[in-house]
């Protein structure tokens, strides 16, 4: 974990992150944070995972052409093992906030002796919505995203 924040690309993408979601679970590290970890106990570890890393809180998805029947036996069979659990109730997100006013975020990170290593680095966010976007938009905003930034030769990364 410490190595992954000694890379500029991710501490910009953690702080913008953590900015940008402050209020729900998107604004921490999936991974926790190192600082922290140490203090965690083997038995919250437990307890964290058999609450949420259950079945109940979990999609499934089949793909193929086997017998749909068979794979539900031997999904069935599997969940079979399992009681039920409360987490997927326990775990919705909730959207973040809209923000009043812009939030500006400052990080650093270490620069090497090299002469062609980058020395700054801009990112900019924006909350688009406090309401889940219908699946039109979501899809536009996505190639949008893509087109402008998502590859070297975008418009907007080419221009950085």
């Amino acid at each position: 974990m410490k190595g992954v924040y000694s890379q500029p690309d991710n501490i910009l993408g953690r702080a913008a992150q953590q900015a940008l979601f402050p209020d729900t679970t998107y604004g921490v590290d999936s991974g926790g944070d190192p600082q922290v970890i140490p203090k965690l106990t083997f038995e919250e570890f437990k307890e964290f995972h058999r609450k949420y890393y259950h079945p109940s809180n979990s999609r499934i998805w089949f793909y193929g052409d086997d017998d749909p029947n068979e794979r539900l036996r031997i999904l069935s069979e599997y969940l079979d093992m399992f009681d039920a659990s409360s987490a997927r109730n326990e775990s919705k997100v909730e959207a973040q906030k809209l923000f009043s006013k812009p939030v500006r975020v400052v990080e650093t990170y270490p620069a090497g002796d090299g002469g062609d290593l980058k020395k700054h680095m801009v990112c900019l966010n924006w909350l688009l919505s406090d309401k889940p976007l219908d699946l039109e938009t979501e899809l536009t905003l996505g190639f949008l995203n893509h087109l402008l930034l998502g590859a070297p030769a975008s418009p907007l990364r080419k221009f950085c």
